[in-house]
């Protein structure tokens, strides 16, 4: 799989789409362009959109409509969605039929639940010729805060909110909620694409700041609105706390 990671830009927090239009809402509403490279290469996408129901979560069917992936009877034809289990530590893999019905590729019919702050991988069909942009639409979250809970091993997350994540900004707490410091070894570690290849970053102990593995310089970079990464977890259990704002 190509593994370039894009950023997912906001366009707008009106929805002009009609794929948005049949929802009401209490709040505003997102919608994001995605844009799919061809032959089967891929792109990372941070979902930072909730049902318009405003519960936390998004169905399949809610954040990418009924006609905007390429459908197929066979994966390989199709638009597929790469969903990292932190559970499993493996893929699993939705994609649309023909009949608009979305099955993973185990066999089960699901409108899968996505979690806002969770990130996936998608990928076109092997036989596309030309990039394809799909556009998502979703509720903006209004909550003051996100807890995310995470477990040892690998997740792909995202930003959950329509601003910028600074990670190591002054309303982070990740040391207090429980995440695992020290030296790039032993400590959590985050892995962020910078348009080339991906960085890698660790949580230090000396200042309890992500610092780059290669220099141990401190990351100012904020992680943009719509855009994922991945996270490893080398501690216990926790549950970290994400403010709306995380500038600083």
């Amino acid at each position: 799989m190509n593994t370039t990671m894009a950023m997912v830009v906001a366009v707008g927090l009106t929805a002009g789409l009609g794929h948005a239009q049949s929802f009401p809402s209490k709040n505003s509403v997102g919608v994001v362009p995605i844009t799919i490279p061809p032959a089967g290469g891929s792109v990372q996408m941070g979902i930072h959109l909730q049902s318009l129901s405003g519960v936390g979560a998004i169905t399949a069917v809610e954040l990418f409509g009924s006609n905007q992936l390429v459908k197929a009877n066979l994966p390989a034809s199709a638009t597929r969605i790469h969903i990292w289990s932190a559970a499993s530590q493996q893929y699993r893999t939705l994609y649309q039929r023909l009949d608009g019905r979305y099955r993973l590729t185990t066999g089960e019919y699901t409108n899968f639940v996505f979690g806002t702050g969770d990130a996936v991988w998608l990928q076109s069909p092997t036989t596309s010729t030309a990039p394809h942009t799909i556009y998502v639409v979703g509720e903006v979250l209004s909550v003051l805060e996100v807890q995310r809970p995470m477990p040892p091993g690998l997740r792909m997350i995202a930003n959950p909110f329509f601003a910028p994540w600074f990670l190591n900004g002054p309303g982070m707490t990740w040391v207090v909620d429980g995440a695992k410091r020290g030296v790039p070894l032993t400590a959590d570690a985050i892995y962020l694409w910078d348009g080339t290849t991906y960085r890698s970053y660790y949580l230090r102990s000396s200042n309890s700041n992500w610092c780059d593995v290669a220099n141990n310089a401190v990351l100012t970079t904020p992680v943009p609105v719509g855009s994922g990464f991945w996270y490893l977890g080398r501690g216990t259990n926790f549950v970290s706390r994400i403010p709306k704002w995380t500038g600083n």
